[in-house]
């Protein structure tokens, strides 16, 4: 459980360090990324047993929201509280080149894994919904589009029309 709490103290001393010179405090940048990448990592979660094990679950706006408050009240309380932060920090930056190169290459791996992972998980949610014809695919949703375009068209061509003659 030690290392997992230490991996994850890396984890934001490498935020941390990358947001340096930015608007707001570090620990309020690198807090936001660290809850950042919690809630896209559940929210592919969630995607994946939504495609793979449950296929008609939807999950609504209310679920996103907790998900959200929970990470940003996990990232708050386990970094920003009593500046915890502060210990950590001070023990990474004492750390190698080395050490610190090899960490920051496994921390943005990690983070290119989440974000890419994420955007699959959409990708896979995005084919289902056209196999199915379920979502935008549904043939009522594409027939009401229909009608909404050529309800425009005609709006459109009413508009040049009145231009035309002056109108």
């Amino acid at each position: 459980m030690e290392k997992i709490k230490k991996a994850y103290y890396y984890f934001f001393y490498k935020l941390y360090k990358h947001s340096k010179g930015s608007i707001f405090p570090e620990n309020f940048t690198g807090s936001i990324f660290l809850g950042t990448l919690g809630i896209w990592f559940t929210i592919t979660l969630l995607n994946y047993y939504n495609i793979f094990i449950d296929k008609s679950i939807n999950f609504t706006k209310g679920v996103y929201i907790g998900i959200a408050v929970f990470f940003l009240l996990t990232s708050y309380i386990t970094i920003d509280y009593n500046d915890t932060w502060k210990k950590y920090n001070l023990e990474f930056d004492q750390l190698s080149t080395e050490k610190n190169k090899v960490g920051g290459i496994i921390v943005w791996s990690v983070i290119i894994v989440i974000v890419a992972n994420m955007i699959f998980s959409y990708y896979l949610l995005y084919e289902r919904a056209k196999r199915n014809q379920t979502g935008p695919y549904s043939k009522e949703y594409i027939q009401q589009q229909k009608i909404k375009d050529s309800l425009e068209n005609i709006r459109y061509k009413k508009r040049m029309e009145d231009i035309r003659q002056g109108k």
